[in-house]
């Protein structure tokens, strides 16, 4: 049973981190709370929702607000997106498959141990990113466009439409959520392995 180990680790790490990431990044209500302070025009909440519904390929179309750059890089966010989607969809399947297997086997117990090796994994990525962005913010940014957006579509003036709605306190404050709801998950999810190592040493094994 221990050639399963890798793969559910790694599949829970690939659903705790993706998972927290799309709800967060598809979430208009987290969008519009963090600039509830702000008055926001009419047409910043049309061109919001309309950035929203293409990235969520909801729509083919972006309003005429935006600039051909604008257009491309949007067009490049689509389509990491769709692949994390299908990259988390296909995670939880197999995710879902293996457990049941193991719960048909009478070896659920284990999983326990596995979801806590995955749970470390998700923490440590999230503070080795934490420690990257606590260290300089605008660098580690910049680094991370760099390496999904070669095609040298990736910055934009400081006035242009794009950043206007989705400005350095939105990243900051989207960063914040996403990393206090992994940490969340992950530390719920090492509580199993814990508790059964003190109250059921005996049953916890392969």
């Amino acid at each position: 049973m221990k050639k399963y180990s890798r793969i559910i680790w790694l599949l829970f790490a690939i659903i705790n981190i993706f998972g927290v990431l799309i709800y967060f990044w598809f979430n208009t209500n987290f969008y519009i709370n963090h600039f509830s302070p702000i008055i926001m025009f009419e047409s910043d909440i049309s061109d919001m929702q309309s950035v929203y519904n293409y990235i969520q390929n909801q729509s083919s179309d972006l309003t005429s607000n935006f600039t051909s750059s604008e257009i491309n890089h949007l067009y490049d966010v689509k389509v990491i997106f769709q692949y994390i989607i299908y990259l988390l969809y296909a995670a939880i399947l197999i995710f879902i498959i293996i457990t049941l297997f193991l719960i048909f086997i009478q070896k659920h117990k284990i999983i326990y141990r596995w979801l806590f090796i995955g749970s470390i994994v998700s923490l440590s990525i999230v503070f080795v990113l934490l420690l990257a962005i606590m260290l300089d913010f605008n660098y580690s940014f910049r680094v991370f466009h760099y390496l999904l957006f070669p095609q040298w579509n990736r910055e934009f003036p400081a006035d242009s439409r794009l950043i206007t709605l989705f400005p350095e306190s939105f990243f900051n404050s989207i960063s914040q959520s996403i990393f206090i709801t992994i940490i969340i998950i992950s530390l719920i999810f090492t509580i199993p392995k814990i508790y059964f190592k003190f109250n059921h040493q005996s049953d916890y094994s392969d």
